[in-house]
């Protein structure tokens, strides 16, 4: 959780690559269960990530795998979690077509 939330920081100081490479780090440490809304919310600073580097196809990819997450069952509901996911998906949504 603390990698995802470094990598965030490093995101809004557009310090890419730092962030890419802690986002990396969190996301290895949250593939069980009960971390998926919080695999949910780094996924959301991730696609933000790849949209401000302009893959837009990689940030499309990335939404879509949160939008799993989202819909499972076993993830609960998060308001942070969720106010992200709006985010990235109006980003993702004003973004021209890849």
């Amino acid at each position: 959780i603390a990698l995802g939330r470094l990598g965030r920081l490093f995101l809004e100081e557009g310090r890419i690559p730092e962030a890419r490479e802690h986002l990396a780090g969190g996301e290895a440490r949250l593939s069980a269960p009960e971390y998926r809304t919080e695999l949910g919310k780094l996924l959301c600073t991730k696609a933000e990530l790849e949209r401000r580097s302009g893959d837009l196809n990689a940030a499309r990819n990335i939404l879509k795998e949160v939008e799993r997450i989202a819909s499972q069952s076993g993830a609960r509901p998060d308001p942070e979690f969720e106010r992200r996911l709006a985010d990235v998906r109006g980003k993702l949504a004003d973004a021209p077509p890849g």
